[in-house]
């Protein structure tokens, strides 16, 4: 939890200009100059791309046509077609600009080698490909589909899409014509096709199952090429490069020759092309065996044998041997005619006939080189039926029956095989057991019926785990990483204390960091899920680091997912990745520590109603307000106690190390690898939730809201000048609203702004969400308070009637009027009057 405590006071361009760069360089710009959340210039511009139109000789069309293609791309936002990739955002420091990508893997990958590569000149993403044909069975078949990349090099333009070579394999089996292995490589003639008609090329960018490595690799040297270059550091790479002279050395070796030097150095040489790797053998965080070469085509010497090992390795396995493709049975009958045949060797038995034929032909396998037990083996499996008993018409209603089992068009097994059978009888067929049918559905993959049924939930629960060796790994620095998670704190706390709190229980957000597990940062609340939990966190988590992390992965829920991460994560360049709907595997880190916090912090702290079950009441006793502001900061004092204390000293993992033992290794070996960020004026509007703006604003009067009216002296004379051009909530303290007014940045303060300041910051949080269920009980209690004045004004006037029921007037309305007409006043002589006075 986090104060709001003046740093640098707000009012005058130049004051918040100064804090904002004092304490942010480059990585924040001056809130002053334009939008807290603005995102970065496009650098990717029409006047790039003409030098490589020119080179290429495009006609007037070809050009408009490509750049038709960049400025509506990203053609499609990915979202819900992401079934089993992680959704990235990234921040292109090449282009200057967000661009999407659908996978955290290929396509992650290929964008770390071009924002690398100084022969990109800039590239978009999600491009839409108008017009393409492609033959089908019916014929000429026109589609828009959208590629994955249209990249422009210096002398030539290519649209690119990325694939696993599982996946290419697959669609070349579906689509053999399209999809084509030719001189070691991928293409889609489709593609070629239509790119020829633009005068560009397309490619096809194969991603093979070890790319782990690399992209971790590639991880780190992007974030390198973002970091800021002291003369220290060019100094350490200067020295390593001649070190490197004489012969190779590994990172930990170069770090012996030359003191200070780190993988991060080692990073920035190979982004610079100033030593070379083995990017993709071994990963950079292993500093006794990552070798730097001081010549390219060394490296691929070696890079080339190894990887040849590295697959051979992770290949499925091929036996011949028939020892071991035999079932045990089949072993163990072996034994017994092996032994057998020993014993009438010896003349321990009489041969028999048959006897003496196996043991001619035992005698000439192993005269071929076959063990003994080998040749022993029966022929038992290759016997029975060879071929299918079914006819041409079964065989073709049971893959009819059975794709209509995998579409989700029957409901159970019994109906399935009712349909077949129906589709025999018209064919005049018999048909086949349930037996037959079941063991054809259970040879197809089930997922597709499971998300066509049951869900996406359920898919990502039935879903196979992913093979270990095309799994990607985390990253090598700490403080990179930051997996953001969010949960209702466990219902079994404080019942009574949940009385005082909307949506009846806490929630809170835990950060963790994704290479150690180490606890970030965290928010605790009260009510739904919503942005200010987000901006909580993420003051907190540059209050305790002084830095902000490279990539936040959250799920997929709509305060995740909303204008103001998005347009955080832009303002200081932070990649942004989203899990699968129902993924929980892909958040393991964060939902580990939720269910832990649960458990050992809401089930047994203070005030938990575990006991209260087992029929032992207790805090009963809360029952005013100041009495849940003390228990609320209990509750976050325990959370905070447990989350930031026995958390991290937990071991865990195969290797039984915490968090904090993996976190002092990490920062050892290569410091921490956020973007560096100070708590000052500046971030605390970054931090802040836009509001809708008033429709009138007295200039005077300062600024009317629903919570109260805000004001500030020099707000009120910037008023005078300007108009107010944005607003935002602080989200910790209720008292705080920043305006934007004629380019600077003001603070307005509401009247009990000064007792806020020496409450605690669960104090002014517990009152920021707790004003507006304040604000509808009061409403609901005015209510009542009216209708009670109301029913008791009407009571007194009966009662003020009893016995004067016949002075009560009995003329009806309309007659009124008439009855009136007739009164007659008495005349007055005012003259008269007046005299005698």
């Amino acid at each position: 939890m986090l104060d709001s405590t003046i740093d640098l006071p707000l009012g005058t361009q130049k004051a918040i200009v100064e804090a904002v760069a004092q304490a942010l360089g480059k990585a924040l710009r001056g809130v002053a100059d334009e939008p807290a959340n603005s995102p970065s210039q496009e650098a990717f511009t029409r006047e790039l791309r003409d030098p490589v139109y020119k080179k290429l000789g495009l006609t007037e069309s070809q050009i408009n046509a490509l750049e038709a293609m960049v400025l509506d791309a990203p053609n499609r936002k990915p979202g819900k077609g992401a079934l089993d990739n992680l959704i990235t955002l990234v921040y292109s420091r090449k282009n200057g600009g967000p661009r999407w990508l659908e996978s955290h893997t290929v396509e992650r990958l290929f964008y770390y080698r071009l924002e690398r590569d100084p022969n990109v000149v800039g590239f978009v993403t999600q491009v839409r490909c108008p017009g393409v044909t492609r033959q089908v069975r019916t014929g000429a078949h026109r589609s828009n589909p959208t590629l994955d990349f249209l990249v422009f090099y210096k002398d030539r333009i290519v649209l690119v899409e990325c694939k696993t070579e599982e996946h290419l394999e697959k669609l070349a089996e579906k689509k053999e014509l399209e999809w084509i292995y030719q001189d070691e490589k991928w293409i889609n003639a489709v593609h070629i096709e239509y790119a020829k008609s633009l005068g560009i090329d397309a490619e096809v960018h194969a991603s093979n199952r070890l790319f782990s490595i690399e992209l971790q690799n590639a991880e780190l040297i992007d974030a390198e090429l973002r970091a800021e270059d002291t003369d220290a550091d060019q100094r350490l790479r200067r020295a390593a490069v001649s070190a490197l002279r004489d012969r190779p050395l590994t990172i930990e070796e170069t770090a012996a020759i030359i003191p200070g030097f780190t993988i991060r150095h080692a990073a920035k040489m190979l982004a610079e092309g100033s030593a070379f790797g083995l990017e993709r053998i071994i990963s950079l965080g292993d500093v006794d065996s990552f070798l730097l070469f001081s010549a390219a085509l060394q490296r691929d010497a070696i890079d080339a044998e190894l990887w040849i090992e590295h697959l051979n390795e992770t290949a499925e396995l091929r036996i011949s041997d028939r020892l071991l493709l035999a079932t045990p049975k089949h072993i163990e009958l072996a034994k017994s005619r092996l032994s057998r045949l020993q014993r009438i060797a010896r003349g321990e038995e009489a041969p028999t006939r048959r006897m003496s034929a196996l043991a001619r032909a035992v005698s000439a396998e192993i005269a071929n080189g076959s063990t003994p037990l080998e040749a022993c083996l029966t022929r038992h499996s290759e016997c029975g039926n060879s071929g299918r008993r079914l006819s041409t018409l079964q065989l073709a209603a049971l893959k009819t029956v059975v794709e209509q089992w995998s579409k989700g068009e029957h409901p159970d097994r019994e109906a399935a095989w009712f349909a077949m059978e129906k589709l025999c009888l018209a064919n005049n067929e018999s048909t086949p057991h349930e037996s037959t049918l079941n063991r054809e559905i259970r040879k197809k993959d089930q997922t597709r019926r499971t998300l066509i049924i049951d869900g996406i939930r359920q898919y990502q629960k039935d879903r196979a785990r992913t093979d270990g060796s095309k799994c990607s790994l985390p990253s090598i620095l700490f403080g990179h990483t930051l997996i953001i998670d969010s949960s209702n704190f466990d219902q079994r706390i404080a019942a009574n204390l949940l009385t005082n709190f909307p949506s009846s229980v806490p929630r809170f957000y835990a950060g963790c960091d994704g290479a150690t597990g180490y606890p970030m940062a965290q928010a605790l609340m009260f009510g739904p899920a919503r942005t200010d939990g987000l901006a909580i966190l993420m003051r907190d988590f540059v209050c305790r680091h002084g830095f902000l992390p490279r990539c936040i992965q959250l799920d997929r829920g709509p305060e995740n997912t909303g204008r103001w991460i998005i347009g955080f994560a832009a303002h200081f360049g932070i990649e942004l990745r989203w899990p699968p709907t129902g993924g929980s595997r892909y958040n393991g880190l964060a939902e580990n520590v939720i269910g832990r916090v649960n458990h050992f912090v809401a089930h047994k702290g203070p005030g938990s109603t575990l006991p209260d079950q087992h029929g032992r009441a207790k805090d009963g006793r809360m029952k005013s307000r100041k009495t849940a502001i003390q228990r609320f900061e209990q509750i976050v004092g325990q959370f905070e106690g447990y989350f930031f204390g026995e958390l991290a000293k937990t071991r865990v993992g195969k290797e039984s190390m915490s968090p904090e033992d993996l976190r002092e290794y990490l920062m050892d070996v290569a410091g921490q690898g956020g973007i560096p960020c100070k708590f000052d004026d500046g971030f605390r509007v970054l931090t802040s939730i836009s509001i809708e703006i008033p429709r009138t604003i007295e200039r005077s009067r300062g600024i009317r809201l629903v919570e109260g009216t805000y004001s500030g002296a020099a707000l009120n004379l910037a008023l005078h000048n300007a108009h107010l051009t944005e607003l935002r909530k602080d989200c910790v303290n209720p008292a705080v609203v920043y305006a934007k007014v004629g380019g600077s940045w003001y603070r307005a303060f509401r009247r009990d702004c000064a007792p806020l300041l020496s409450r605690s910051a669960p104090q002014k949080l517990f009152k920021l969400l707790n004003e507006p269920l304040w604000r509808s009980e009061t409403a609901s209690f005015n209510k009542e308070q009216r209708r009670l004045t109301a029913e008791r004004r009407d009571a007194e006037k009966a009662e003020a009637m009893v016995g004067k029921e016949h002075l009560a007037d009995v003329v009806p309305e309309s007659a009124s009027k008439a009855i009136e007409k007739k009164i007659h006043y008495p005349a007055v002589d005012w003259t008269k009057a007046a005299s005698a006075a």
